[in-house]
């Protein structure tokens, strides 16, 4: 009897890098979940490549459990989670207000970027410990890959929550990293990419020297995902490279 297919949850799945590993899964023969806010690009990316789409906003707790729930229904198993679903915020935190007492900041990027992913993480500890007790081989090897950024390495004051939020997703793989791997056997890592050529950035931005090609952070994954891609990581993604912090 052929082994099953390995499944897949990414988050932010619709567009940008979500979909490149989706696409990239998908061509391996994985069945995947693209998990998106945005349900109209979400179905029709799913069904270009085969993939399935649950609609969900990740700091929602109700929503992304349901994708997490589909997910193992439709499959019974869930092999790899991206959590990956990631804002930018182009307002000023440093505006003066005029009114006192000043209007309440919008924190919503905290909200996707850190709570959404710690989310995902239990829900993926959750769902991976189900797939072992429905009887997966003794293969089975489940892992969780964080989708960080070069500004959870470095600090970049012009934008601060997003400083934080990506500082806090590299620090919380490192906390989970060893307990899910002795409880469970789930592997945690997280990638750091630069400035990456995505759909949504200018046709002239491709030939910027700092820009990393799609593909390099696809391999990044792909090397965490492995069999020997370990566990505890950090991958800086450069154009330059691909490197462990």
């Amino acid at each position: 009897m052929a082994p099953a297919s390995k499944v897949a949850l990414i988050t932010g799945g619709a567009s940008g890098i979500g979909y490149a590993v989706a696409s990239m899964l998908a061509a391996k023969g994985w069945l995947v979940s693209i998990v998106d806010i945005d349900q109209e690009k979400g179905i029709a990316v799913a069904a270009s490549i085969g993939a399935t789409f649950h609609e969900a906003d990740v700091p929602d707790y109700v929503s992304l459990v349901n994708a997490f729930d589909g997910t193992m229904k439709c499959h019974s198993r869930l092999d790899f989670v991206f959590a990956n679903a990631g804002i930018t915020d182009p307002r000023n935190f440093y505006q003066t207000q005029s009114s006192t007492p000043p209007p309440e900041p919008s924190l919503a990027l905290l909200d996707i970027n850190f709570k959404g992913a710690a989310t995902c993480a239990y829900l993926a500890h959750h769902y991976f410990r189900l797939s072992r007790q429905n009887g997966q081989p003794a293969y089975f090897d489940p892992s969780l890959v964080f989708m960080s950024s070069t500004a959870g390495l470095e600090t970049y004051s012009p934008i601060p929550l997003y400083t934080a939020a990506k500082h806090g997703m590299v620090a919380f793989a490192h906390a989970i990293a060893t307990p899910f791997k002795e409880s469970n056997g789930i592997r945690v890592s997280c990638i750091c990419p630069g400035p990456v050529f995505t759909e949504k950035r200018k046709p002239s931005d491709a030939a910027r020297p700092d820009m990393v090609p799609m593909e390099t952070v696809c391999n990044a994954v792909d090397e965490l995902m492995g069999p020997n891609g370990g566990f505890g990581r950090c991958l800086r993604v450069l154009s330059t490279g691909i490197s462990d912090v």
